[in-house]
């Protein structure tokens, strides 16, 4: 958490040795990348990025409220259907977002 604006983050930690072992440094090269073009209410943004001796770090936005897929097995009955609409048109609208940038998501 930023004390100077209290916003909250969240901090992907990448070991540089498992990088260099699974030989992914071009990979999350790319990553960072790509990550730091985007901008979107959609996407994950990213913050920073730095480094130490041993560790890559990713800062990104932090968003609360779990994964979405244990979101729906914890529910007692399923979603209805504005709520479904809804969650539908965030996934598309992401989706397309990095379309128009020519990025494939796997």
């Amino acid at each position: 958490q930023n004390t100077g604006n209290n916003r909250k983050y969240a901090l992907k930690q990448i070991k540089k040795a498992k990088v260099l072992k699974n030989k992914l440094a071009e990979h999350v090269v790319r990553e960072r990348a790509i990550m730091d073009s985007l901008n979107s209410s959609f996407i994950v943004n990213l913050a920073s990025s730095f480094q130490d001796d041993d560790n890559l770090y990713m800062l990104m936005q932090c968003i609360s409220g779990g994964e979405f897929f244990q979101y729906l097995n914890d529910r007692k009955k399923p979603l209805g259907e504005k709520e479904a609409k809804f969650y539908a048109a965030c996934v598309i609208l992401g989706l397309e977002y990095l379309k128009e940038r020519s990025i494939a998501w796997r």
